[in-house]
């Protein structure tokens, strides 16, 4: 090989010359960085989700703008494969039996999705099914009711291409001005000629087949390492105590914990979902999480008052996927083992009331309706304290003009975290409240249009509106019934209305908002897990995630005690006796040059994956959702040149080749006449 050849490969391999290899590369690929990508999941019998080949697959983008478009590019045009971009608030096209029709045709190679700043969402559109966790819900909740009459199921699809969503309207411009529309559409309608914009869409999956299949491969050693392929959706449940001081020393001192009946748990989902690892849940998570917020933040200022029960305020992580959250605490009480940092552990009979905070409808108008699950009217000690409870609530929305609607047990328990503890003990008393009677009002459930622009929400300095005095109203509601059901008296509970503005922003609009920055000890690292969006509630499976920590942080500020101590002191309390339940929250302030302060509080996070991966239990008795391992996903455009020249070269190459072959081969066996070699 010649020695420039030799220099020139070197240098591209490594040292310095990596840079002009690297620029040249630069040069023909534009690298997009913002964007959402469409992953693998697998539970006990299939995987759903997307995935592309190990190195990506390549195609020509073409925009649709009409269905002549979605035509041309199904049917094979002239330069097949295709990866569509499409308008992701059009779902003239963008849905699943157009996505369908794009895949199985065998002509498309991926799909790209843009997300356009200006434009508002309007319509009705849910990933998720008709009845959400139908395969772990109770017997009957799904029978006779379509709860989420617009599910398309797309969530739980298998899609053979990779699909991406793209959001930076910079990116997008490039994307479609720069190189789509100038190389890859002429003004004149004629078939445009090569070099062509395409994309290549990288999100290659490791997993395969199903979760126990998967796990299985997971564990075996390949090259002294173990070679993981997927692993359990996993994240925290978040979980909050109102109790008495008196309670508290009673237990610790004297034994006397709080026993049967002596304990209201008031609970919400904590999570969302949707094709993309981008779950905004406003109204299908965060209503709930807010009001919770709002009702504990009420009740914590009357804990001595409310000394006869002990609150327990529980965020459950996972819900979406068939109630991973909430059927690990009802499996950890079971067990003994829950809370694990208080001393005294909760049992299914001391459940006294079970409250559940579903949707809302802080979007819709002034309802809301009390769930009950039928089958109490079978136990009339269930019925009755479900009935006392529920009328309390009918009274406290009177009061304050906000119509309460109790079905009477006429209809089944809708989709809830509550049906995990029903499944270990139907005789528990319970009510879901919820802005639905027999089907959602939500628009958006579990998709990624669930945001507050597309409820038309209105956030100018964290001020209140129509939704957020909503959502207080209902807080109030819930909070003065607690309050009268434990006491037997009325109260004139107050709930901030100005915090539950501020809640909604930063969980509908933009989760780089004041309130949650200062969790975070610099403005960068704020800035490296909040951003100008929605909060994202996906529970992903690496964890703890943003959502988990600033909801949490969030309850401790609702239900703890402000210290000014060195940051060095703000540890979890313990004393000799065992944990005192107080955990440790330290709150950054950027002014009056002060560090911070310490907030300590009964506010702690347990574990949230399904009991399925440490009993082996794939039956579909719980969740055996995991998420696969993958590929870090890419999106790269460049113009790619007539396929044809390609394969022109490599038939050149092969007859130079030849030629030569022949040659040499020849001069080989001639070389003694032709050069004369004169035999010594």
């Amino acid at each position: 090989m010649d020695v420039k050849c030799l220099l020139l490969l070197g240098l591209c391999l490594g040292g310095p010359g990596r840079v002009l290899c690297d620029r040249i590369k630069d040069r023909i690929y534009h690298e997009i960085k913002d964007f959402h990508s469409c992953f693998r999941r697998l539970n006990g019998t299939h995987e759903v989700g997307c995935q592309s080949f190990p190195k990506g697959n390549v195609g020509v983008l073409h925009p649709i703008r009409a269905l002549a478009d979605i035509h041309l590019v199904s049917e094979g045009g002239p330069h097949y494969p295709y990866i569509p971009v499409m308008n992701a608030n059009d779902i003239q096209f963008y849905n699943v039996a157009t996505l369908r029709k794009l895949e199985q045709s065998g002509h498309v190679s991926g799909i790209i999705l843009i997300s356009l700043s200006n434009s508002t969402f309007s319509e009705s559109i849910s990933y998720d099914q008709t009845c959400p966790n139908a395969a772990s819900s109770l017997e009957g909740s799904c029978d006779k009711t379509e709860w989420n009459p617009i599910g398309n199921g797309m969530l739980f699809q298998k899609w053979d291409i990779p699909i991406f969503l793209l959001y930076n309207q910079a990116e997008i411009s490039y994307l479609l001005d720069n190189c789509t529309y100038k190389f890859n559409i002429r003004a004149n309608g004629t078939t445009p000629s090569w070099p062509l914009c395409s994309a290549e869409l990288k999100s290659f999956m490791y997993a395969a087949v199903d979760a126990p299949t998967c796990l299985r491969r997971s564990g075996l050693q390949m090259n002294l390492h173990q070679d993981v392929r997927c692993g359990p959706l996993l994240g925290r449940n978040i979980m909050s105590q109102v109790k008495s001081t008196e309670s508290i020393s009673k237990c610790k001192l004297y034994g006397e914990c709080p026993g049967k009946n002596s304990t209201i748990i008031i609970a919400s989902r904590l999570d969302s979902a949707s094709i993309f690892e981008l779950s905004p849940g406003t109204e299908t998570a965060a209503t709930g999480i807010i009001t919770l917020l709002l009702v504990l933040e009420a009740l914590s200022k009357h804990k001595e008052e409310l000394k006869d029960k002990r609150l327990l305020f529980i965020l459950f992580n996972g819900e979406s996927w068939d109630y991973i959250g909430s059927s690990r605490i009802a499996v950890d009480i079971q067990n003994g083992a829950f809370p694990t940092d208080f001393l005294d552990k909760l049992k299914l009979d001391h459940i006294d009331m079970f409250v559940e905070l579903s949707q809302l409808g802080a979007f819709m108008e002034e309802k809301m309706y009390i769930h009950s699950d039928p089958n109490a009217l079978l136990n009339n000690a269930t019925k009755g304290q479900i009935e006392s409870f529920s009328q309390f609530l009918l009274q406290e929305g009177q009061n304050i003009g906000f119509p309460v609607n109790f079905l009477n047990f006429e209809a089944p328990l809708p989709p809830a975290s509550f049906q995990s503890f029903l499944k270990a003990d139907r005789s528990i008393p319970g009510v879901v409240l919820a802005d639905h009677k027999k089907q959602y009002n939500n628009k958006f459930y579990n998709s990624i249009y669930d945001t507050g622009t597309n409820w038309n929400l209105s956030f100018i300095n964290n001020s209140t509106n129509d939704a957020t005095i909503r959502l207080q109203k209902i807080a109030t509601i819930v909070s003065q019934s607690i309050y009268a059901y434990v006491t037997g008296n009325h109260s004139s509970i107050e709930v901030n209305a100005t915090l539950s503005g501020i809640l909604l922003n930063c969980f509908a609009n933009s989760s780089y908002c004041d309130y949650w920055i200062r969790f975070y000890d610099s403005i960068n690292s704020a800035k490296a897990y909040l951003r100008p969006a929605p909060l994202d509630l996906y529970i992903g499976a690496g964890g703890p995630n943003t959502a988990s920590l600033v909801v949490s942080t969030t309850m401790a500020l609702m239900n703890g005690e402000v210290s000014y101590v060195d940051p060095k002191f703000c540890v979890p309390q313990k004393d000799s006796v065992n944990d005192t339940g107080m955990n440790s929250f330290w709150i950054y302030e950027r002014s009056n040059n002060s560090t911070g302060y310490c907030v300590f509080s009964p506010t702690y996070t347990s574990v949230a994956v399904s009991p399925a991966f440490s009993t082996d239990d794939f039956s579909g008795k719980y969740s055996t959702w995991t998420e696969s391992i993958w590929v870090v996903p890419t999106v790269r455009v460049f113009l790619q040149p007539n396929p044809q020249d390609d394969i022109n070269t490599l038939i050149f190459g092969i007859a130079i080749t030849l030629v030569l072959t022949a040659v040499i081969f020849g001069l080989n066996r001639s070389a003694r006449d032709v050069f004369h070699v004169v035999n010594e």
